[in-house]
């Protein structure tokens, strides 16, 4: 991932890291190994946050739903305060690609060892011609307060910490 590549670049450093708690923190997670997760979470029947007027335009619709998933990792790093989301921030990836699989906004949570998973999440742009949008952003989730190694913590965190009440999470295999 580009992300992982950004956090060892020292020329990215010298433009963003002037505070040293901003430093502190970005050393913390370019010493982390992202190389492989510990475990993967796809997670599905990711609602809109947002009240939809009720004469809002199906463009105005789409937007709303999408800026509601790619929200989610700003919604978490905050509760960490502004220092956290002034690190992780700048290690956001968007990309856009033609996928004609995708049955519906999907988010993917890689967790790894530590305080900072990452997320990435898919939705399509335009359905007719195949578009999605990929964005991914790490977010600090401490396994003090969200041991995230089954599905039912998942669904706890995405009920308790985002209240969306209804996803559906399942866990994929990946190879050791």
């Amino acid at each position: 991932m580009r992300n992982v590549e950004l956090l060892n670049c020292k020329e990215y450093d010298k433009l963003l890291y002037e505070n040293n708690e901003l430093k502190d923190i970005k050393n913390t997670l370019s010493s982390l190994n992202f190389e492989k997760p510990d475990k993967v979470f796809i997670i599905t029947n990711i609602k809109n946050i947002y009240q939809i007027p009720p004469n809002a335009s199906i463009e105005l619709e789409e937007w709303l739903s999408n800026i509601s998933l790619i929200s989610i990792p700003t919604r978490i790093n905050q509760k960490y305060g502004s220092v956290t989301l002034a690190v992780l921030s700048p290690y956001t990836m968007d990309d856009y690609f033609f996928y004609k699989g995708l049955r519906e906004s999907t988010a993917y949570l890689y967790r790894y060892k530590g305080d900072y998973q990452s997320m990435a999440f898919c939705y399509y742009v335009n359905k007719k011609e195949n578009i999605v949008r990929m964005y991914a952003q790490f977010v600090k989730i401490s396994p003090q307060n969200y041991n995230l190694n089954t599905t039912d913590n998942v669904i706890k965190f995405f009920r308790n910490e985002l209240k969306m009440a209804h996803v559906s999470v399942k866990q994929i295999s990946i190879k050791k």
